[in-house]
């Protein structure tokens, strides 16, 4: 009977690990280095992404609850809801599998864009992006300090 608990024990304790600790192992891809980001779009800081904002670029909040949204945003910011499967922290997440409304972003495809998110961890912004540059989009601009990068900036 003892050796049954133990077993049942270790066996618990490896489903546990399966599916809670493999991220927190290092598994979970990081956000790509600015300059890892190539030519599809470019990775811009804070100060660059409130000049082009400044310049007029459309910002686009790629949140996945309004809430999210509604917390604060620059002026004028569009949102447009971005759902990905769990396993989406990866740069080649299969563009079919990010539901992304692309027909809200602005016709002439070749409007300056901005993407974020609420924090520098989210990759929604930037599979957002490459929804964009797939569907045509010329200059797209991914901001990856998120929303909050862009509050504490000023």
């Amino acid at each position: 009977m003892k050796n049954r608990s133990m077993s049942f024990l270790l066996f618990f304790i490896l489903v546990l690990f399966l599916i809670f600790g493999a991220s927190t192992l290092g598994f979970a891809a990081a956000v790509p280095a600015l300059e890892q980001v190539g030519s599809r779009f470019k990775a811009v800081s804070l100060e660059e992404a409130k000049k082009l904002y400044d310049q007029g670029a459309t910002v686009i909040a790629c949140h996945s609850h309004t809430t999210d949204f509604m917390k604060g945003h620059p002026v004028g910011t569009v949102h447009i809801t971005c759902l990905v499967p769990k396993d989406h922290k990866r740069t080649d997440m299969p563009l079919s599998k990010i539901d992304f409304d692309i027909a809200q972003l602005p016709k002439d495809k070749t409007t300056p864009i901005i993407t974020y998110c609420a924090s520098n961890t989210w990759w929604k912004s930037y599979h957002s992006a490459r929804l964009a540059v797939a569907n045509g989009y010329t200059n797209v601009y991914w901001m990856r300090d998120g929303i909050k990068g862009w509050k504490n900036a000023g």
